[in-house]
């Protein structure tokens, strides 16, 4: 028993592990756990005196230390339902955002999400509605289940080269996004990924197809471009569509072509229509003539 005690006394000592504890922030108080000098955020609580109760709206910056602790990660749920959360400033020590961590967050407006992120959690960003635009750092390559559903708001996301992964549901009814460039290391987009994302007009695909679940695009009127092999995206049973939707070939010898077309149309169009005036400048002579 006296080995057991001492071996346990051994490993507490080494590991460090602190208990929960609290975290006076001001006007939100912090509870976190910490172990071997990394700390993680386990929920937050905002203080509310009459000041604070006449907030509508309010900023949190996340710490990214506390008691001599590296703040690594934020927990599951840590700040979901906080309705009056309009920006939120996260450390670039943190490399986990937990499942649902700012889900329904409606009026988070502005988010950086640093490079230090390496895993973000399924619906971590779900029904964010003012988030417009989104850079997802290098760092992260996939996109879990509903990361980003019901973001109606979303207009522009820029995904890096390098991602691997864009989960099921993970863009499901942003409304407002309006086009996609999907990076050639995309190599699986999940089921229903940007299902009703109802202003979606281009998405273009950098790379060969990727693995894709069912109804992706559905509810999407989009057109897409290709810019390696297109014919191997083709539906056979409908000639020219892909997932049910316009294919646009835009190899890069297309491209080549689209961007000198202008001009060549322009220069044709121009001495056909000098050729026409000639004519009729000339049968309006001649007419002349006869009379």
């Amino acid at each position: 028993m006296k080995i057991f005690l001492a071996v346990f006394a051994v490993l507490l000592a080494n590991s460090r592990v602190l208990a929960a504890r609290e975290f006076d922030a001001g006007e939100f108080i912090f509870s976190y756990t910490a172990t071997n000098g990394e700390a993680k955020i386990t929920s937050c609580s905002r203080k509310e005196n009459d000041a604070e109760k006449q907030k509508t709206t309010y900023t949190i910056k996340i710490p990214s230390e506390i008691d001599e602790a590296k703040v690594t990660e934020i927990g599951d749920r840590v700040f979901a339902d906080f309705t009056g959360l309009k920006n939120i400033k996260i450390p670039s020590t943190i490399g986990v955002i937990g499942e649902g961590a700012f889900s329904n967050c409606t009026l988070l407006a502005t988010l950086k999400i640093p490079a230090s992120v390496t895993n973000l959690g399924e619906n971590a960003f779900a029904r964010c509605r003012m988030i417009k635009t989104l850079e997802i750092p290098k760092s992260i390559t996939s996109i879990p289940k509903g990361c980003f559903t019901d973001c109606r708001s979303l207009s522009s996301v820029n995904f890096p080269e390098g991602l691997g992964e864009i989960g099921e549901k993970a863009f499901f009814d942003c409304s407002d996004l309006t086009r996609l460039t999907i990076p050639a290391s995309v190599t699986n987009i999940g089921e229903m990924a940007f299902f009703d994302c109802t202003k979606l007009t281009v998405a273009s695909f950098l790379g060969p197809k990727p693995t894709v679940g069912e109804k992706v695009f559905d509810d999407v009127h989009v057109a897409f471009e290709f810019r390696a092999s297109p014919n191997e995206w083709k539906d056979e049973a409908i000639p020219g569509t892909w997932q049910g939707h316009e294919i646009k070939d835009l190899t890069i010898e297309t491209y080549r072509k689209l961007i000198f077309l202008p001009f060549i149309v322009g220069g044709i169009g121009t001495i056909i229509i000098m050729l026409v005036a000639i004519m009729l400048r000339d049968r309006s002579k001649d007419e002349d003539e006869d009379e």
